[in-house]
């Protein structure tokens, strides 16, 4: 009776712990009940070391995410807003915390995007131009069914293609001027 009783109290220390575990709190034990309260204790340590080891790893991809030159966008399956990046934030003009769970289509209104994305077709990148910007956007499936959009500002690129070719004409327009004035004076 004595035995059962030791047993008998030893499981109800642990089985109120349970209710509300705090690592903290968890009971202490004699003989058999140490022992099994000493690996639980391990078991637990363990645990949330591995647990402290994840949020870190979750904040240090979020941190590099968010410090990325293309913008992110995280869609579900109906293509509503799970995350975004700052970066996205900033092309598409939306609001990270606010459009959250907004169907994306609804915000970024653009013709083409809408169609591109009713299209279901994401093997090539969409190219939109506005006035003063050039986006290029890739869906990107993952996961069971959720979609990735990255958007690369194209500006830059674009402006220094366009003086490359105005450079190229001009030096190309210049030499051309002096090799036909020397090549009209070589044939007289």
């Amino acid at each position: 009776a004595i035995r059962l009783a030791y047993h008998a109290l030893h499981l109800s220390a642990l089985r109120r712990w349970l209710r509300r575990p705090e690592l903290s709190r968890l009971p202490r034990g004699r003989g058999v009940w140490e022992d099994v309260l000493a690996e639980l204790h391990r078991f637990l340590k363990r645990r949330e070391a591995g647990h402290e080891s994840l949020a870190q790893s979750l904040a240090r991809f979020r941190a590099a995410v968010r410090a990325l030159p293309d913008g992110v966008v995280i869609l579900d399956r109906e293509d509503r807003i799970e995350w975004s990046n700052p970066t996205a934030a900033h092309h598409f003009g939306i609001d990270p915390r606010r459009d959250l769970g907004q169907p994306v289509a609804n915000l970024i209104r653009h013709p083409d995007f809408v169609a591109y994305l009713g299209a279901r077709e994401f093997s090539r990148p969409l190219v939109l131009r506005n006035r003063d910007t050039t986006l290029s956007l890739q869906v990107i499936e993952f996961g069971e069914e959720q979609k990735l959009l990255n958007s690369r500002d194209l500006t830059t690129a674009e402006r220094i293609d366009i003086m490359r070719r105005d450079f190229v004409a001009n030096v190309s327009h210049e030499l051309k001027t002096p090799v036909t004035v020397l090549s009209g004076f070589v044939e007289t």
